[in-house]
């Protein structure tokens, strides 16, 4: 069982991926071409020491001569932009080609349809403290990602009989935020 540098997982960094054997790497690694994937599903920690809590990273724009998403944080002159680059893994490869439904648009020159998260976020009021501390706390209990995507689908279907679609997509996508926020990456893999 050999190992290849050069399929760095660019989420997962070179330090583990270089230690992985190859036969145990499930995602396939492209290059990046810049899709804002990645950068839409989850800020990264530059995003959020930068920015503050964002369900969308305000550091993402769109470079219509580029037709791609940049990052504004890895496109800083100087040596600051370089520790960017280098604590993002910028260059490393693509890990979202699983549910990359911008994928297709990016290759194509199109870009790809937008959600307005902050119109969402203004139009409707913050979670509680309380149910923002339940979510905390259930991420760092040891239970399977099934039963918790289970969960989280039936509250969304009973919270949309009550409330509005939209409204019922922004509580989950917010107690999902909270959730991961404290989820060990141990237990991502856990069936139980």
């Amino acid at each position: 069982m050999g190992y290849d540098l050069y399929t760095v997982c660019g989420v997962w960094g070179s330090r583990f991926c270089i230690l992985a054997p190859v036969a145990f790497r499930i995602m396939y690694v492209t290059p990046c071409i810049g899709s804002g994937f990645c950068c839409k599903k989850a800020p990264c920690e530059a995003s959020l020491r930068a920015y503050g809590n964002h369900t969308r990273c305000p550091g993402l724009a769109w470079d219509e001569s580029q037709t791609k998403y940049v990052c504004r944080l890895m496109q800083l002159p100087g040596k600051l932009g370089e520790n960017y680059r280098k604590e993002l893994y910028a260059g490393e490869g693509c890990c979202a080609n699983i549910g990359n439904t911008h994928r297709k648009d990016i290759a194509e020159g199109r870009r790809p349809p937008e959600i307005d998260y902050d119109d969402i976020e203004r139009k409707f009021p913050p979670l509680s403290k309380e149910l923002q501390m339940f979510a905390a706390v259930l991420g760092r209990q040891f239970l399977s990602g099934d039963a918790m995507y289970l969960t989280l689908c039936d509250l969304e279907h009973q919270l949309a009989k009550e409330f509005s679609k939209e409204y019922a997509e922004y509580v989950i996508r917010e107690l999902e935020h909270f959730y991961k926020q404290q989820r060990s990456s141990f237990q991502e893999g856990f069936m139980g």
